[in-house]
């Protein structure tokens, strides 16, 4: 036979959790899709030629995001050799920082990495690929 106290602790323990599901935020839009491509050399900044970038272009689209909120971006590999990609001056974990050896492991050929972070920082920052080797 159960108890008052059994049958009101689990009522109040099925209202929290109904109410936990609900106050969790739904992630319905799909990634920011970047593919990384080989592209005609052209010079960079640094004099060095840019062998590849992101769809199609150096340095890559134009990603924006209100600060705090979740930017979802698919790497999808489409280059001959790893990559990552660098999100520069923003502070994240170290996971998505993509220093492709040293923070992640690299983006093989013909795979994907899912980064996921939420900048802490209001600005302008930008994003650059990693090439591991």
């Amino acid at each position: 036979m159960l108890s008052r106290r059994h049958v009101i602790g689990a009522t109040v323990a099925a209202a929290w959790c109904i109410s936990s599901a609900r106050a969790q935020p739904k992630s319905s839009t799909p990634p920011r899709t970047l593919h990384a491509r080989a592209r005609a050399a052209a010079a960079g900044t640094s004099g060095k030629a840019l062998r590849f970038g992101y769809d199609d272009t150096v340095p890559g689209p134009v990603l924006r995001v209100k600060q705090g909120e979740e930017l979802h971006v698919q790497l999808i590999n489409d280059l001959p050799e790893p990559t990552s990609v660098h999100w520069s001056g923003v502070r994240l974990s170290n996971i998505m920082d993509g220093v492709a050896g040293l923070t992640q492991p690299s983006v093989e050929p013909g795979r994907s990495f899912d980064y996921r972070f939420r900048p802490p920082d209001a600005g302008t920052f930008y994003y650059r690929a990693n090439s591991a080797g």
